[in-house]
């Protein structure tokens, strides 16, 4: 099996200057990602990060982050059982995320409509704060907001959703 003090990124797409990087970190020495990486492992699901800077990331520009990790199993051995899954664990594959580049790219058209912030774990709190669509909303204005809570692989996540000024501006000219 793998020794569980580490765990090199030995490739990664596209092989440009932010990915570079990446290259020989080890993820498991960061707890968020370690705490990830071995829940995916043990379980043999994939399994989402907490909120974590990315390797990627620069000094400008920084976005929340999050890593999605799926185990890797050596091929023609048993995965029934945790110590099963510890013994033919190869590796992990994972997908980084740039939350804020994500979530414009998913739901462009909503943003327009929606002020929407998504915090990691069960509750607001500026600390898990992985993205805002609109950090100059008045805060007052956000408190009134829906929230609800989803599970994303093995992950909560707490989505905040209040109408954009926008939303106004459509609402009323379809009302005409």
């Amino acid at each position: 099996p793998l020794p569980e003090g580490f765990s090199a990124i030995d490739y990664l797409e596209p092989v440009d200057e932010r990915n570079a990087r990446a290259f020989g970190k080890d993820m498991l020495r960061d707890p968020i990602r370690r705490a990830a990486m071995l829940e995916a492992r043990d379980s043999g699901a994939v399994v989402l990060s907490g909120k974590v800077t990315l390797y990627q990331e620069a000094v400008t520009d920084v976005q929340a982050g999050t890593v999605l990790f799926a185990p890797v199993y050596r091929e023609g051995r048993p995965t029934l059982t945790v110590a099963q899954r510890r013994e033919a664990l190869l590796g992990w594959t994972s997908a980084p995320f740039r939350m804020g580049d994500f979530l414009r790219g998913t739901f462009a058209a909503d943003l327009r409509r929606w002020d929407v912030a998504l915090y990691d774990g069960g509750r607001r709190a500026p600390e898990a704060l992985l993205f805002d669509s609109d950090p100059t909303h008045p805060e007052e204005e956000k408190r009134s907001s829906q929230l609800k809570t989803v599970a994303v692989a093995g992950r909560t996540w707490t989505l905040q959703v209040h109408p954009s000024p926008e939303f106004f501006l459509i609402a009323g000219r379809r009302q005409h």
